[in-house]
């Protein structure tokens, strides 16, 4: 995990949403539904074909139940697998997720997050919209980040904007997005 950001972020992904299942039944799914929305790309680390990967799942898959089952409901965990250490704030985690999931030690929750819950965005419609039109599935430039971000609360803004049809938000979504450089949109 110190050497592979890509399988700590996806280790990390599977503790807290699986912690969440165990002290939080009910909102269980909520990580897991707004990784497909957003189109994370989670649980890709460490795949491909043959017995390495079967044994990498499994490991994976002790590591994540072991770490749970020790975890308190209350507070931060302490993730001590091997040489990696990290320190989660579950519900910060879940604040700023997606976003965490690429930065699991954020600890404030991005502005376009602020005013919602993860619950609340994962059932609004208007979140996979703006996910559908700028996902998170693939690396860009760090220069994208911001642009995409602020690009995502318009498009969620235009799209609850009472008042306006389903045409002109299509419209001025997709000047938004035409308007984005090249290697952001």
């Amino acid at each position: 995990m110190i050497a592979d950001d890509a399988v700590a972020d996806d280790v990390v992904f599977l503790v807290v949403a699986a912690l969440r299942g165990r002290c939080m039944p009910a909102r269980s799914h909520d990580l897991p539904r707004m990784a497909v929305l957003a189109h994370v790309p989670a649980l890709v680390a460490g795949g491909g074909d043959g017995g390495a990967s079967e044994n990498f799942r499994h490991d994976v898959t002790v590591v994540v139940k072991d770490s749970v089952r020790q975890a308190s409901c209350a507070g931060p965990v302490i993730l001590h697998i091997g040489d990696y250490t990290r320190t989660l704030d579950p519900e910060a985690y879940a604040a700023a997720f997606p976003d965490s999931y690429f930065d699991p030690g954020i600890s404030v929750a991005p502005e376009e997050f602020r005013h919602a819950s993860l619950d609340q965005r994962v059932t609004d419609s208007c979140t996979s919209v703006a996910y559908a039109m700028l996902p998170l599935d693939s690396p860009r430039a760090w220069q994208c980040a911001g642009l995409r971000a602020n690009a995502r609360s318009t498009i969620l803004r235009l799209c609850r904007t009472e008042g306006a049809s389903p045409e002109q938000a299509a419209s001025h979504i997709q000047q938004l997005i035409s308007g984005l450089p090249a290697t952001c949109q």
